[in-house]
């Protein structure tokens, strides 16, 4: 009887336990199903880390695809500058090869404006010649006659 006694002893102790191996056998599923879906939450993050990550060397590519081109285009501003400045140089050259030719021109006109006086005066100074050359023709013709009638 002794063994009926504990049995039933057992069975009394397995009955008053029983809350609690239910709460346990509760918690376990809960556990199990949190571990589950805690496991799940990790595969996404993982997952979205791996898609973040393709996302970011995406934009390191574009990135680098933007530096080079920016890096063309500086190279190329360069070249642009530098011509700017070669261009600008030969205006300023031709700005002044410009300016010295005005300057010899203005004083050629001058020269000109001179040496046309000076031809004017020379022309007086011919008509002047000629006009007493025949003046001085018809005085030595009156001359030349007046001595004959002597």
């Amino acid at each position: 009887m002794a063994f009926l006694n504990m049995v039933g002893m057992f069975r009394h102790l397995l009955a008053s336990d029983h809350p609690f191996i239910q709460a346990v056998t509760d918690t376990k599923i809960k556990r199990d199903t949190s571990m589950a879906a805690l496991a799940d939450q990790v595969s996404l993050i993982v997952h979205d880390n791996q898609v973040m990550e393709n996302n970011l060397n995406l934009c390191m590519d574009q990135l680098r695809v933007v530096d080079q081109e920016i890096e063309d285009l500086l190279r190329a501003s360069a070249a642009l500058r530098k011509r700017k400045r070669d261009i600008l140089e030969e205006m300023h050259t031709i700005s002044n090869r410009l300016e010295t030719r005005q300057d010899f021109l203005h004083t050629f006109e001058k020269k000109k404006a001179k040496l046309i006086s000076k031809q004017e005066r020379l022309f007086n100074r011919e008509e002047l010649v000629e006009t007493t050359e025949i003046q001085l023709n018809e005085a030595w013709e009156e001359l030349r006659r007046f001595s004959q009638k002597l």
